[in-house]
């Protein structure tokens, strides 16, 4: 009997890259409507959530493993629909918690169980810890309904037991024998460019039906040098990686979680900035959307030059310092959110050009 003809994985991976694409949109979205430490928080939460996942539908579809899995129709079915499952995800986060939380407990639920399915999929040609990473993922689901049969502070807590359980399912997955460290850093290096493509898209959207010559206003020169270096800075450094300890993996891996918070942060933040937003009067908004962000952007992309064995670490943690500096004074002096843009920008530009004489893909 004559078997259908699929994309290759490749092609797969990227597909389901869309998704991401679509939803990150929404999870700015709700850091820019509530940036109050507690809208922090849910962000980063939400965010972290759709990252596991896609670490984990990485590990069960080998798309991180040393030899590919040839794509089946069951798995594409299986990928289609925790696209769907990550975009409804991304939209309830946009809600209140309360309002959303059966919603979103729900969506998190078929996002786990299309990991497992996957997983089972994949058994004949599993990764080393797959069958540890699918007891941990069932454990996750087991704690999500729990959450709901036990009392608020219990619940909460069996809850937050199940982000635990989730995160440490992805640590097998990066501590693989089987994990080919080359291609889980080019994996990361495709969604850190989409996450990158989100800073255009949020100026688009923020800009919205005002005039296209809103965007010839200087503040748009900072924000395209932003992105420019982070590009600049990311694709000639830790995206260049052959070998890396098990321990380095996990630790590169939260540095990229970091790393694309900020950027997606600095995204609302700089949308807000191009269109002259009033929200940016206030000091503390611009530590909150534009300094902190690219100081943070600066702190990572430092720490993943230092866990890949990078000598420019040392010329990136000093521009994190001085820019953090700069973001301090631009607060205290009460200076335009446009200052803090340029000043940050000048910073970062000279401190990866000054590290970047010498371009060094570190082995560990």
């Amino acid at each position: 009997m004559p078997r259908l003809a699929w994309p290759a994985p490749s092609w797969l991976a990227l597909f389901y890259d869309l998704a991401f694409a679509a939803a990150v949109i929404a999870v700015a979205g709700a850091f820019g409507e509530d940036h109050s430490p507690l809208g922090i928080v849910w962000f980063a939460i939400a965010y972290g959530i759709m990252f596991c996942g896609w670490i984990l539908t990485g590990g069960a579809t080998s798309a991180f493993a040393r030899v590919e899995r040839p794509v089946t129709g069951p798995s594409v079915i299986l990928i289609v629909v925790q696209m769907a499952a990550v975009l409804m995800l991304g939209l309830a986060s946009r809600e209140s918690i309360s309002a959303t939380s059966g919603l979103f407990d729900s969506l998190l639920a078929v996002l786990l169980a299309t990991c497992i399915g996957l997983g089972v999929l994949s058994r004949e040609q599993a990764m080393a810890n797959s069958r540890r990473t699918m007891i941990l993922t069932v454990a996750a689901m087991a704690m999500l309904g729990l959450a709901w049969l036990l009392p608020i502070a219990l619940g909460l807590i069996a809850w937050l037991l199940a982000l635990l359980a989730l995160a440490v399912a992805v640590t097998f997955v990066l501590r693989d024998s089987h994990l080919s460290v080359q291609r889980y850093a080019h994996r990361l290096g495709e969604l850190t460019i989409i996450i990158l493509g989100e800073i255009l898209v949020k100026i688009g959207l923020t800009v919205g039906g005002e005039s296209v010559w809103t965007l010839l206003r200087v503040e748009l020169a900072p924000a395209l040098v932003l992105l420019a270096v982070v590009w600049w800075a990311y694709f000639t450094g830790p995206v260049l990686i052959r070998e890396l300890t098990a321990n380095r993996r996990v630790l590169l891996t939260g540095c990229h979680w970091l790393l694309h918070l900020a950027l997606l942060g600095l995204a609302v933040g700089l949308g807000k900035l191009v269109v002259g937003s009033a929200s940016l009067d206030k000091s503390a908004s611009v530590v909150v959307l534009l300094s902190g962000p690219a100081v943070v952007i600066i702190g990572s992309l430092a720490l993943m030059d230092w866990i890949t064995g990078n000598p420019r670490a040392v010329v990136l943690a000093v521009a994190t310092a001085v820019a953090a500096l700069a973001g301090a004074l631009v607060a205290a002096f009460h200076m335009s959110a446009a200052d803090a843009a340029y000043v940050v920008a000048v910073v970062f530009l000279l401190g990866v050009a000054l590290g970047n004489r010498k371009p060094t893909a570190g082995k560990v």
